[in-house]
């Protein structure tokens, strides 16, 4: 068996090493193969204390998705915006959006920042609705000119949650025309 530490060292040195130790006994290259383990496990537990990896403060994730009771079907095309802040008392710092897919998920919500505590999620139902409604109309009848229908009951649900470091969060709404529900899903 042949093992070498291999950080520092040149193809050259590495070559002129292996042709060296092919002279050792069996006994004296597992001697040198313990030396050179120890030497990497070394070089790797410093990158990562330089690099802090051992950190267990990781950041928290979110994902949601949306269900629109009214119809049985996934809600597609919901503006969603997620913002973050750090303490209970701490503004809320808006990260971006993105908006449902067909399956009425949001795939790619942005990153929470380390040290955040609370997220919230800002759902655009009117624009949904409005989206929705206009699909229905087609294949019903026409509404008098200047009627667009009852406004949106609900035009946008905020949801603010508690974060813990490391941990995804999992947030869904299920939506109707007069009401809506969220939970804490997996």
């Amino acid at each position: 068996m042949f093992l070498i530490c291999a950080t520092g060292l040149t193809g050259e040195q590495m070559r002129d090493a292996a042709a060296e130790r092919l002279r050792d006994t069996p006994e004296q290259e597992w001697e040198t193969v313990r030396a050179e383990l120890g030497k990497i496990n070394r070089v790797r537990l410093a990158r990562l204390i330089e690099e802090d990896t051992m950190s267990t403060e990781t950041a928290a994730s979110v994902s949601t998705h949306v269900l629109d009771t009214g119809t049985g079907r996934p809600a597609a095309g919901v503006p969603v915006r997620l913002s973050a802040r750090s303490g209970r008392t701490g503004g809320w710092q808006e990260l971006g959006g993105s908006a449902t897919d067909a399956d009425g998920r949001c795939r790619d919500l942005p990153a929470l920042p380390e040290g955040t505590t609370h997220a919230r999620l800002v759902f655009d139902t009117e624009t949904y609705a409005a989206t929705a409604r206009a699909a229905a109309r087609r294949d019903a009848p026409a509404l008098p000119d200047g009627e667009s229908g009852s406004p949106v009951f609900f035009p946008e649900v905020a949801v603010a949650f508690a974060v813990v470091p490391g941990e995804h969060c999992h947030v869904p709404l299920l939506l109707s025309p007069f009401g809506y529900s969220v939970y804490r899903g997996s």
